[in-house]
């Protein structure tokens, strides 16, 4: 295990949470709804970047540990990952329940689509509590700070 790259992941993933956290905030100040809904969208991405793979120099692909997600956060947390993988960053037609149906209507075919109505944002009204969570999981990283540090020191003192 290349210490070093689990290092600068967790740093990178504690920016994400950082500026998650920080669009969470602005989004409660501003009256503007279409920027508020991008914006939440945005923080949620920002959130789960952490925790969907991400490829480094030199290890395989890597994601954050569990371990920093805040005790009695779990279920939102995989509330957030499912928005982020089947709403916000996909559209999953399993979800939409999708069905086409080709009318002729005076010798045109007209193509008529029905689907689940989604509301993506329904999340929002839990806005203080995800950037409880995200506050949460940086201070997890913080304390955890030492223990990375000395982790990336051994083994650059190991190679020397």
């Amino acid at each position: 295990m290349n210490h070093a790259e689990v290092f600068l992941h967790t740093q990178n993933c504690f920016d994400d949470f950082n500026d998650s956290r920080n669009v969470l905030r602005e989004i409660r100040k501003s009256s503007n709804e279409t920027l508020r809904n991008a914006a939440f969208k945005y923080a949620v991405i920002a959130y789960c970047r952490a925790y969907t793979s991400s490829k480094g120099q030199h290890d395989g692909p890597r994601k954050l540990d569990k371990k920093y997600i805040p005790q009695g956060f779990n279920d939102l947390h995989q509330e957030l990952l499912g928005s982020r993988h089947k709403i916000y960053a996909h559209t999953d037609r399993d979800i939409l329940e999708a069905k086409l149906k080709v009318t002729d209507l005076g010798g045109q075919k007209l193509p008529m689509r029905t689907q689940n109505v989604i509301y993506p944002l329904n999340l929002m009204v839990r806005i203080d509590e995800i950037i409880e969570l995200a506050e949460k999981t940086m201070d997890a990283i913080i304390d955890d700070y030492p223990s990375l540090l000395a982790s990336v020191t051994e083994q650059n003192e190991a190679l020397e």
